[in-house]
């Protein structure tokens, strides 16, 4: 297709270019070309869309650019950190960097305005084991290894781990039975002795239980950095638009920027320890009347496209005899544009956005279940706010408990 739209933006310049010739004589023929008449016929041509992952050797180059461009003592110490670990943090971002990288690569240096490129890297980020409770904090004594198997081969054997026995597959297990009573998001510290071929050391771990296992905090994952070329360069466009209500990995941990609004009732957003947001209209054994919003800070999605999404975690449980009836009729997801002035909801500005049946919880235990909400109606607005609402009855006897985290908005890769 762009080999088309080439020919048909060429015989266009032809044609205007004979057409001009006729009418203007001898006049330069660049006064004729505004930049308006430019960008309406480069208009025509596709912008592509690249992909490319960082190999070993580019975070060398990456660093090497970064320090050449160092304006103080930090940035020389990130650009080192990164050709030193091979990936991202916190402290050293992908964001311009790596566009230093990729405005000398022959293939995207002299891309077209508007082209989009999608960078996978690794990137680590380490539990803010600050956030976790002393009593959520554990070292292994002996007969905790001798419990995960005495045999050779087994932890017990010499009350360690080592690269032939790995933590990460028998803590797992011993957590499931030793705390036979978890809840879905509960964290544990763990300290253990591990063999490195020469000493014994002590080691650390967090495990995170998602509802049905343990399983370690993963500290270094592939993530993707959205890039767009404009003006001779790659530009960093940051994909994560609202990342909060999330306790688990520190990057936003109780209300945050969000806001609860109570309409009416007493009963309102609370944020509790497990790490979740929770509210419940049903209090000691009597139901209350509520109406209550928590709302997300503003959004600019004026650049983002139809590949914008919603998404969180919910559970809940006692909405009724037909659970999902119940749950529907008091929960809900509304989206606003309007200005808001953080104190009043007016519900002549938000919309009601529909949540899948099967994005629902089962009513039966407290597991969390994903809910994905495609965004593009609101693609290229700014001031764009999200709300989740609750409402109880004390009238109609309904007041049922609902728990939200990991509230996400995000354009797809």
């Amino acid at each position: 297709m762009k080999k088309i739209f080439q020919s048909f933006a060429g015989m266009a310049i032809i044609v205007f270019l004979a057409v001009a010739g006729m009418l203007g004589g001898c006049e330069d023929v660049n006064d004729l070309f505004d930049q308006h008449t430019l960008d309406s016929l480069t208009s025509y041509y596709n912008t592509p869309t690249y992909a490319y992952t960082l190999t070993s050797g580019d975070y060398g180059k990456i660093s090497t650019l970064a320090l050449d461009a160092a304006k103080n003592a930090t940035d020389s110490t990130a650009a080192i950190n990164i050709a030193a670990h091979k990936y991202f943090s916190e402290t050293e971002l992908p964001d311009t960097v790596a566009s230093l990288l990729l405005n000398t690569i022959s293939t995207y240096k002299y891309a077209d305005n508007g082209a989009s490129l999608l960078l996978t890297y690794n990137y680590y980020e380490e539990y803010d084991t600050v956030k976790i409770a002393t009593a959520n904090k554990y070292t292994l004594v002996t007969a905790d290894y001798d419990a995960m198997g005495t045999a050779s081969g087994q932890p017990g054997q010499y009350d360690n781990f080592s690269s032939s026995i790995s933590p990460t597959f028998y803590i797992p297990i011993w957590l499931k039975i030793t705390y036979p009573y978890a809840k879905s998001g509960d964290v544990k510290l763990i300290r253990y002795q591990y063999y490195s071929g020469s000493a014994t050391a002590e080691q650390k771990l967090v495990f995170v239980y998602d509802g049905s296992t343990w399983a370690s905090f993963t500290t270094i994952t592939a993530q993707v950095a959205k890039y767009k070329y404009a003006n001779g360069g790659w530009n960093f466009v940051d994909t994560d638009i609202i990342v909060g209500l999330n306790a688990n990995t520190g990057l936003s941990s109780n209300l945050g920027d969000f806001v609860a609004v109570s309409v009416s009732g007493a009963e309102v957003w609370a944020w509790n320890t497990y790490g979740y947001m929770k509210i419940t209209g049903y209090v000691s054994g009597v139901y209350y009347t509520n109406e209550d919003w928590l709302v997300s800070p503003a959004m600019d999605l004026s650049e983002r496209g139809d590949s914008t999404f919603l998404t969180f975690d919910h559970t809940g449980r006692y909405f009724g005899n037909d659970f999902l009836v119940g749950i529907k009729k008091s929960v809900s997801v509304w989206v606003s544009t309007s200005n808001f002035d953080g104190v009043t909801i007016n519900p002549d500005n938000w919309t009601e956005l529909s949540i899948p049946d099967t994005n629902f919880p089962s009513g039966t235990n407290w597991n969390f279940v994903t809910v994905k909400i495609n965004l593009k109606e609101y693609a290229g607005k700014s001031g764009v706010r999200i709300a989740l609402k609750y409402v109880s009855s004390a009238e109609d006897a309904y007041a049922g408990t609902w728990e939200v985290k990991n509230f996400y908005v995000y354009e797809k890769q």
